[in-house]
């Protein structure tokens, strides 16, 4: 059976999430553009639609936390963690539309904020427990 992805629908997913939107289409207000000298370490920031496959345009692919790479600050590759889901993946720079505007996000992304915290609380979490053993 074929599905057409290219048509964006309203559909929510187990925990109210929204799937299968494309997060420039509900929050083209939210991205912050950024500049070939921005720094995107530690950021979260958006993976361009187009850059994905059809059925991987929605919100919960595009959404990324930029953690390391020289793609970070020009251009390369950046080693990001989804968000939504967690898996670490690596794109190029030129993938990136910009960075995520927290303020401006509409309430069907109310799950950023929410994994965002989760993701800062966690990576914390394990900053100190990396500390422990050195000192140990």
């Amino acid at each position: 059976m074929y599905i057409d992805y290219s048509k964006q629908f309203e559909c929510v997913g187990k925990n109210g999430d929204p799937i299968l939107q494309k997060f420039e289409d509900i929050a083209y207000d939210s991205i912050i553009y950024g500049k070939n000298d921005e720094d995107y370490t530690d950021c979260l920031v958006i993976r361009r639609a187009d850059s994905l496959n059809s059925g991987y345009q929605s919100a919960e692919f595009q959404i990324l936390v930029a953690t390391s790479g020289f793609g970070c600050r020009r251009d390369g590759k950046v080693y990001a963690t989804e968000l939504y889901s967690g898996d670490d993946v690596v794109i190029r720079r030129e993938n990136i539309a910009g960075k995520v505007d927290m303020t401006n996000l509409p309430k069907e992304l109310d799950w950023v904020k929410n994994k965002y915290k989760e993701y800062k609380k966690n990576r914390t979490r394990n900053s100190e427990k990396k500390e422990n053993k050195r000192s140990v």
